[in-house]
């Protein structure tokens, strides 16, 4: 029997009585878990940085800044926030684990271990958060290209899953 799945209308064999693989209940409940990652995160803070900057909203700059710097300095990520309000705790023991996963394949070499006990995503935020205040509030008219450059690579970081700052700082021993 022949099912046609995918927008290309694909066809899957379906074996009597087992599902086809695209709709097979680990893949669902794993995708459903995962919809909220540092990488979509990332994402959506890049858009948001430069729709405010380009709309000349500092009121939403500032409104972010309040975000990371409560993220940065607690810990409580929205990611792990979101996902504990839509799938309860065990959606927050499963990104903990791919963020765990994550943090162990970076590009850092087996035998440096991590010397810091402090996240390398959470220095991000304080880090950005520290940038966007000298260069939006205290010297805005020669700051004006880093918020521009923030909100780029944030952007850049949340398509491609690649964060300069953040394999810089796990490289230098963060977790």
């Amino acid at each position: 029997m022949l099912v046609f799945i995918g927008f290309n209308n694909v066809p899957a064999v379906k074996k009597p009585g087992r599902l086809p693989i695209a709709h097979s209940n680990r893949q669902t409940q794993h995708h459903s878990l995962n919809r909220m990652s540092e990488r979509s995160y990332r994402l959506i803070q890049g858009i948001y940085i430069l729709l405010a900057l380009y709309f000349e909203l500092n009121v939403l700059i500032a409104a972010y800044m309040v975000v990371i710097v409560f993220e940065g300095l607690t810990n409580w990520r929205i990611p792990l926030l979101v996902s504990r309000l839509r799938y309860g705790n065990l959606a927050v023991a499963h990104n903990a684990g791919v963020l765990n996963a994550t943090a162990m394949h970076a590009n850092l070499p087996e035998s440096q271990p991590c010397r810091f006990d402090f996240e390398a995503e959470r220095l991000l935020r304080l880090v950005v958060f520290v940038l966007l205040i000298f260069t939006v509030l205290i010297f805005p008219e020669l700051g004006w290209f880093f918020p521009w450059f923030i909100g780029a690579m944030l952007f850049m970081a949340g398509v491609t899953n690649i964060c300069p700052m953040v394999m810089l700082f796990r490289y230098l021993g963060f977790r």
